[in-house]
C-alpha cells in the first residue's frame, strides 16, 4: 500500500456495519461462504456455477431495525490500524452445531432445490431465475477496499483473484450499491489497495461525442420511437474505421442487486457522533475481514486535501515558481493594465475639467453654473397622423376576399371598419401614455375621451391582423431625428359656438365616430364642412345625397358601446380573418 492510500485509509471514520449482538453470525459469515439474510441462512458453497439463488429474498415483512452505531474516530494525523485476531474458519458441521435458537435463524435444508420454509411460512426456491457465475471461494482474514476513484484487486498463481472497481462519476448510484456488497467479496489472500486512475464522467469522450452527434442527426430526419432504433444509429455512427460493436441486452441480462443490499442492511445512516452519513460525499470505503464489526469511510474534503498536498509534494520546489508567460497570466495582466488605464484616464479627465471650469467661469456663481451644467430634457414635438388609410384598407381587403374565393363569408363592412379603427386608436393611446405632452398643445389633441384600460384589454383579443391594416398600425411610433423626438398624435375635431362638432376626414377615430356621422347627417351642419368631408370621405359603405350622410346608424348605431359593441365586432371579424389567412395571400 503506498503512502497516499495509507494516509487516506488511516484518517477515515469507523462505522459498525451490523448490530454488535449479531457478532457470531457476522463472524460465521466472514469465515465461510454463508450469506445471512433477515430470517434465512443461505449456503453458497453448493450453488451450481451458473445458478445463483434469487436475490429477491423472501422472509418476514417486518424490516429489521437499523442497528445502533458505535464509531471509533481516528485522528487526522496518520496512524496505524488496530488489527484483531480472527478465529479459525468454522466448518459446515460446526455451523450446523452452533446454529441454535439463539441465532434466530431457521434450519436450512441441504437440498439446494428445496429450502425449508421459515417461521413466516414463505418458501424460497432458487430455480426461479438465472444469475451470473459465482465461483466457490473460502473466506479468510483479508481486507478489501472500495473507492470512487480507485480499484482494489489481488492475484496469485495458486488462488483466484477478486477485484472491485468503481468509477469517479458520483452521479451514478452504482457506487452506493457496490459498497454494501463489498463485505461479501471472498478471497484467499489479502487484497492490496491499488490506486489506478480511471476516467470520470466526461461528455467530451470521442465515442460519446460521435454517438451523440449521430443521434441528434437521426432525430432531425425523423423521430425515434423504439429503443431498437438506437442500435443501428450507434453502429453506423462512426464513419471512418471499424464500426462500434453494440451488444443488445434483454431483460434477462439485468439483475436487481439492490434487493441484496436491502437484505444486508449495512449501516449507512449515522455515525457515532450522530452525523448523517451521505453516500455522495464518501470517496473511500474500507472493509477489513480481520475486524468486521466496523468499516471505515473517508469524506470528500480530506480526500481533496490529501490529493492536493501530495501533488504539491511531488512537484517539489518548482511549484512555487509562476510561469508569467503562460496565456492565462498574460490575459490577466492585460486586463489589469486596461483597468488601470481607464481609472487613471478618468482621474486625469476630471482634473482637467475642474481646471477648465475654474478658468472659464471665474467669478460665476456655482448655483448658476450647476443650472447650466444640467442635462436638458428634450420635449417631444407633435406629429399629426390620420386614420384615412384604415377605411381604404378595409375596402381593399373586402374586395380581395370576395374576388379570391366565394366560399369566404365576408362580414359586415361597417363592423370591420369599427374594429380596425379601434385598433388604430389603441396603438395611439399606448404610445402617447409614455411621453409627456406640452400643455399648450393639449387642447388641440384628441384626448380619446370615453376609452379606458378595458378598451385596451378588449383590443388585445386580436390574434391576427391583415397586412393592409397591420402596415398602417405598425407605422405609428416614436420618431427620433436630429436629437428631436416626434410624438404621433391625432388632431382634435373643432367645434362651433353652439358646441356642435365640425368633422374632418383626417381626424376621424373610433372615439368620435358616432359624433362625426351624426354631424354629417345633420342638415344644420355647414354645407362646406359636409362637402369637404364627402370629397375626402374614408368611411367604407357611406351613402351620400347632396353632401348629406344618409346611413349614420349603419356605420355605428346610436346605442353602440365598446364594452359590448366592439367585443361583438371582433368576434365577427376574427373567424373571417382566419379563413382569409388560409385561402388568400397576405
Amino acid at each position: 500500500m503506498d503512502n497516499r492510500a495509507r494516509r487516506m485509509v488511516n484518517c477515515c471514520t469507523k462505522v459498525p456495519p451490523f448490530n454488535p449482538h449479531d457478532a457470531p453470525e457476522v463472524r460465521k459469515r466472514c469465515n465461510d461462504d454463508i450469506l445471512i439474510s433477515k430470517n434465512k441462512l443461505i449456503k453458497m458453497n453448493n450453488t451450481p456455477e451458473h445458478d445463483l439463488p434469487d436475490l429477491d429474498m423472501g422472509g418476514s415483512s417486518v424490516p429489521t431495525p437499523i442497528p445502533s452505531t458505535y464509531v471509533v474516530k481516528t485522528p487526522d494525523v496518520p496512524s496505524s490500524i488496530d488489527q484483531t485476531v480472527v478465529p479459525s474458519p468454522i466448518s459446515p458441521t460446526e455451523v450446523d452445531k452452533t446454529h441454535s435458537s439463539t441465532c434466530n435463524i431457521p434450519a436450512m435444508n441441504e437440498n439446494e432445490e428445496d429450502f425449508s420454509p421459515d417461521d413466516s411460512g414463505d418458501e424460497y426456491r432458487p430455480e426461479k431465475a438465472k444469475r451470473p457465475i459465482i465461483k466457490r471461494r473460502q473466506r479468510s482474514s483479508s481486507s478489501s477496499s472500495s473507492s470512487s476513484s480507485s480499484s482494489s484487486s489481488s492475484s496469485s498463481s495458486s488462488c483466484s483473484s477478486s477485484s472491485s472497481t468503481s468509477s469517479g462519476n458520483t452521479s451514478q448510484h452504482s457506487d452506493s450499491i457496490l459498497s454494501q456488497i463489498q463485505p461479501f467479496i471472498p478471497n484467499e489472500k489479502t487484497i492490496p489497495v491499488l490506486r489506478i486512475i480511471r476516467h470520470t464522467q466526461n461528455e467530451g469522450d470521442t465515442a460519446h461525442s460521435i454517438i451523440e452527434k449521430a443521434i441528434k442527426k437521426a432525430k432531425k430526419s425523423g423521430a425515434i420511437y423504439e429503443s431498437d432504433q438506437y442500435v443501428q444509429v450507434i453502429r453506423s455512427a462512426k464513419k471512418k474505421g471499424n464500426q462500434f460493436i453494440v451488444e443488445e441486452l434483454n431483460f434477462d441480462n439485468f439483475y436487481d442487486v439492490k434487493k441484496l443490499t436491502d437484505e444486508i442492511e449495512l449501516n449507512t445512516v449515522k455515525d457515532v457522533e450522530g452525523n448523517t452519513i451521505k453516500t455522495s460525499d464518501i470517496r473511500v470505503i474500507e472493509f477489513r475481514k480481520d475486524n468486521d464489526a466496523v468499516y471505515r469511510y473517508k469524506l470528500k474534503p480530506r480526500y481533496q486535501e490529501d490529493c492536493h498536498s501530495e501533488e504539491m509534494a511531488n512537484r517539489g520546489n518548482n511549484s512555487k515558481r509562476t510561469n508569467r508567460s503562460s496565456p492565462s497570466h498574460t490575459k490577466r495582466d492585460t486586463e489589469r493594465m486596461e483597468q488601470f488605464r481607464i481609472k487613471k484616464g478618468t482621474e486625469v479627465v476630471e482634473a482637467n475639467r475642474q481646471r477648465i471650469k475654474e478658468s472659464m467661469f471665474a467669478g460665476v456663481d456655482m448655483e448658476e453654473y450647476n443650472r447650466l451644467a444640467e442635462q436638458q430634457v428634450l420635449q417631444s414635438k407633435m406629429l399629426s397622423v390620420t386614420s384615412r388609410g384604415v377605411g381604404v384598407g378595409t375596402t381593399h381587403l373586402t374586395y380581395v376576399a370576395k374576388q379570391y374565393d366565394e366560399r369566404i363569408r365576408v362580414p359586415n363592412i361597417y363592423a370591420q371598419f369599427r374594429a380596425y379603427l379601434a385598433l388604430f386608436e389603441a396603438k395611439l393611446m399606448s404610445v402617447v401614455e409614455h411621453f409627456p405632452v406640452v400643455p399648450r398643445f393639449s387642447e388641440h389633441i384628441n384626448d380619446h375621451s370615453g376609452l379606458n384600460s378595458e378598451f385596451l384589454r378588449i383590443i388585445r383579443t386580436f390574434s391576427f391582423v391583415p397586412a393592409p391594416i397591420k402596415r398602417i398600425v405598425d407605422a405609428i411610433g416614436i420618431l427620433k431625428h436630429e436629437d428631436k423626438v416626434y410624438l404621433p398624435v391625432m388632431a382634435k375635431s373643432p367645434t362651433t359656438n353652439e358646441g356642435l362638432i365640425r368633422p374632418r376626414p383626417e381626424s376621424t377615430c373610433f372615439s368620435n365616430l358616432r359624433e362625426t356621422v351624426v354631424a354629417l347627417s345633420n342638415a344644420n351642419t355647414s354645407i362646406n364642412v359636409r362637402r369637404r368631408y364627402h370629397e375626402n370621405c374614408a368611411i367604407p359603405g357611406a351613402i351620400w345625397e347632396n353632401h348629406l350622410l344618409m346611413n349614420p346608424d349603419e356605420i355605428i348605431p346610436g346605442d353602440y358601446t365598446f364594452e359590448e359593441g366592439l367585443r361583438n365586432d371582433i368576434m365577427i371579424v376574427m373567424p373571417y380573418l382566419n379563413r382569409l389567412q388560409k385561402h388568400a395571400p397576405k
